[in-house]
């Protein structure tokens, strides 16, 4: 640790003190004092990457078999390692000691001690805890857990090696990162910084470190991308998305770094708009044009300038793009941040439906608009405050602005601000930050950034790059809010006063019918990447069901991730075409969720749904509700899994953007209260499907208020 750093050289020097003392007077010398403590400001970063150094060694050293950490393994009851062994606590509860011995209340982004220390320690813990993740399987370790333990166990080398892979992956980008943060560091620290020079040398590395990954692994035995859906480029350069967060979150300044993360990041343009709208409570449209979201490639070169083909093998291929919708145009999300009086750590996140288009003449008889994002229509009254985002559907189809009932075939459900709709409506969400994410590259949201040339024109399938991008622009706008909160002396909420803690955030992420699917597939984004680990995944008509057919949703969820560039952005514990199946994921995701921290998928459904039903390819209805009874019963027991399953006799697709779902409760139970409750006490709601009864015997409803705000 740095503070431990000179105490060593402190004890270099005196036993040479000591020596001169036993000579004669003349020789003696005065005692050299200690080197004081080195400045908050200076000691916090370094604290923080030695802090993950050492966690991330902690957990590799579990995993890789030292006798001292296997055990870990029995307390766990699991071939997985915990994230609070013995060594991950010391290093934390040293960096803690270290930023309350260096710095005093105010000393850095003007938090107190404690508060300082708090963020720290999440930003050590889930870094380190990340990286991890990303490398064995999620939390529960799923990668890991399908190769027994031990070495050649069962005499298999093939098992051997697969240990090997991911233990050497981990190891190699755990060091990356070090290094990476160490070179900023001390760059930052000197008198001046040569941001060129350091970038060059951490460029270098990082191809290094992909060598190293990709010997340790080899295509014959191990490739990473079998194991955790990753190659070692792609694997490399998510770890360098964690170094911009960490350098953001441990310097105040990080000029003339450009991290893509933390509140530097954010465009002056973007950030005043939308602060400005905060005042009247209207929504900001943002356009994300180049460089809001850019990825460097190894050369220092932009490594966008041709457009990819969805059917191109070379891995250089493979980098976050920069968002585009489907026909080319520019992508814009909306914003509209929280009442000045109410926190902005209270997030919700709408993204639009829309359905899908996979061949020429499918994507042909789809209009123009799905394929953008924008309207010229909008530049007409771009100075009007509105309580409904605009979007790219006709104006004709436009909710209405400021009064009138709301549409019953479009309304915006959790995000509706209208006061004319609260009266019907009481959208308990609507004092929350909220953020809605267009649709326009028909691939519900998971598009790896490529083009498909098979539909003509051709279509940009950005759809994961567009969703990931604009929430970091969201991300970075309130995490410079906040932490500007903690100066502002008109704030006095207490709670306010901690800046930005994406530990204590707390959101809902969710969409309708595509945009359902698109929380579906990105939820574990959110999570594991994002570090929102109080996410409520929420599905509207969006279940996923399979007919056990060749044209079914188990086989265009393999079709997709073969000519999408899709496998990436899925999580590492599913990334095959058995995960578009929405039950399959559900499993998948259950043991890595914690309803404690509000980890869980909301799914809301009406039984009868055609459009739904159809889209799955169940052309027998009678099919279909057999399938999603099935589903709910299947599922409904698994962690982190809860049901609101409608019986409405007539068809309805979506259920949460009708007004009719909110006056009829299901077993005594309002939707919106369910929705509320779910998110604000999680493990409070009981799993409610009309009519239908499971093998097991059926749970009462929960009809104990909830007491959390």
């Amino acid at each position: 640790m740095v503070a431990s750093e000179w105490r060593r050289s402190l004890l270099m020097v005196l036993p040479f003190s000591f020596l001169l003392a036993c000579g004669d007077d003349d020789a003696l010398q005065p005692t050299p004092p200690p080197p004081p403590p080195l400045a908050c400001a200076d000691e916090v970063p370094e604290a923080l990457r030695l802090c993950i150094r050492d966690v991330n060694e902690a957990t590799h050293a579990c995993y890789k078999g030292n006798d001292a950490a296997r055990s870990l393994f029995q307390e766990n009851d699991a071939k997985r390692c915990a994230s609070n062994d013995a060594a991950s606590v010391e290093a934390i509860e040293t960096m803690r000691s270290i930023v309350m011995n260096s710095c005093d209340d105010g000393d850095l982004f003007s938090l107190s001690e404690d508060h300082l220390a708090d963020r720290l320690e999440y930003a050590c813990q889930s870094n380190a805890d990340s990286i991890a993740w990303r490398t064995y399987g999620g939390p529960q370790a799923a990668a890991w857990t399908d190769i027994p333990v031990g070495p050649c166990a069962g005499g298999s080398t093939a098992y051997a090696k697969q240990q090997y892979c991911l233990t050497e992956a981990h190891r190699v980008v755990a060091s990356y990162v070090d290094f990476a943060l160490k070179q900023m560091n001390d760059c930052l620290a000197g008198e001046t910084c040569d941001a060129s020079t350091v970038g060059e040398r951490i460029r270098t590395r990082r191809t290094k470190a992909v060598r190293d990954i990709t010997n340790a692994c080899p295509a014959s035995f191990a490739p990473l991308d079998r194991l955790v859906g990753l190659t070692p480029k792609i694997y490399v350069d998510r770890a360098s998305d964690q170094v911009d967060c960490i350098i953001s979150t441990a310097h105040p300044e990080v000029a003339p770094f450009t991290p893509r993360c933390g509140p530097s990041n954010v465009d002056g343009g973007h950030y005043d708009a939308v602060a400005e709208a905060r005042v009247t409570g209207g929504w900001t449209r943002l356009e994300l044009h180049d460089g809001d979201d850019p990825v460097e490639g190894d050369d220092g070169n932009d490594p966008h300038a041709v457009t990819d083909d969805c059917d191109a093998v070379d891995e250089d291929d493979e980098k976050v793009k920069y968002p585009k919708c489907g026909h080319g145009g520019k992508y814009f999300i909306w914003v509209r941040l929280a009442p000045k009086d109410e926190p902005l750590d209270r997030v919700v996140i709408l993204l639009q439906g829309g359905a899908l288009c996979l061949t020429r003449d499918q994507c042909k008889e789809r209009p123009d608009h799905l394929f953008r994002a924008d309207d010229e229509a909008d530049n007409e009254a771009d100075d009007e405050d509105y309580c409904l985002p605009r979007h790219s559907w006709p104006p004709e189809d436009w909710p209405p602005m400021h009064d009138g009932p709301p549409d019953p075939d479009w309304d915006p459900g959790l995000i509706d601000t209208c006061e004319a709709h609260l009266p019907i409506r009481n959208n308990p969400f609507r004092n929350w930050t909220m953020l809605y994410l267009p649709y326009c590259t028909q691939d519900v949201f998971l598009g790896g950034g490529c083009t498909d040339y098979v539909p003509d024109p051709p279509v940009h399938r950005y759809g994961a790059v567009n969703l990931r991008a604009g929430v970091r622009v969201l991300r970075d706008i309130i995490w410079k809010m906040m932490d500007q909160e903690v100066e502002d002396e008109e704030v006095d909420d207490q709670i306010r006063k901690k800046g930005y803690r994406p530990d204590e955030l707390k959101a809902i992420f969710g969409g309708q019918s595509a945009g359902g699917y698109g929380a579906m597939y990105n939820y574990h984004w959110m999570l594991d990447d994002l570090l929102w680990q109080r996410t409520t995944a929420f599905l509207d008509a969006s279940c996923g069901l399979d007919n056990d057919k060749i044209r079914g949703v188990k086989n265009l969820g393999a079709l997709m991730v073969k000519n999408w560039k899709i496998q990436p952005n899925l999580p590492p514990y599913c990334f095959s075409g058995d995960c578009a199946v929405g039950p399959n994921t559900f499993a998948a995701y259950a043991p890595r969720l914690n309803k404690d921290l509000g980890q869980q998928y909301l799914i809301v459904s009406n039984q009868r749904d055609d459009e739904q039903r159809l889209a799955a390819f169940f052309l027998d209805e009678f099919e279909w509700i057999e399938a999603i009874r099935e589903a709910y019963c299947r599922t409904k027991g698994l962690n982190g899994i809860e049901w609101y399953l409608r019986r409405d006799f007539m068809s309805q697709h979506t259920v949460s953007s009708r007004i009719e779902s909110y006056f009829r409760p299901l077993g005594g139970v309002l939707m919106k209260d369910w929705i509320r409750d779910a998110v604000n006490c999680p493990g409070s709601v009981t799993d409610l499907g009309l009519g239908i009864h499971c093998a097991e015997s059926d749970t009462e409803p929960n009809t104990e208020p909830c007491t959390e705000p």
